[in-house]
């Protein structure tokens, strides 16, 4: 719900959270690895939102891929600047606990 507040006031990038165009052409952001389908795997949850929460609004400085995680789960076509761009927007909110097994770079 955060993440979609964000968006909404153009501080995330739309593409990151609907998915689809208003055609209902998918956007290339991951790609399903070790043979499941999207909606059985984690590669949106990994390479995606946790990038966004942990990596992109907890970090105030990040330039490339080599400053994200869950990189494994992208897709070739994916645009990291969509990442690079989110600004700084943590004031404790975002840090990492072991109980979302955020701390591993799976």
């Amino acid at each position: 719900m955060f993440c979609w507040f964000v968006k909404e006031k153009g501080l995330i990038k739309n593409e990151l959270l609907e998915l689809t165009d208003w055609q209902e052409n998918k956007y290339k952001l991951t790609h399903d690895i070790e043979d499941k389908k999207f909606l059985k795997s984690n590669s949106y949850y990994r390479g995606i939102l946790q990038n966004i929460f942990f990596n992109a609004l907890n970090q105030k400085e990040k330039k490339s891929t080599k400053d994200f995680g869950w990189t494994k789960y992208w897709h070739p076509e994916f645009k990291t600047d969509w990442l690079t761009n989110i600004p700084y927007l943590n004031g404790g909110i975002f840090d990492k606990l072991d109980e979302d097994n955020a701390k591993r770079k799976y």
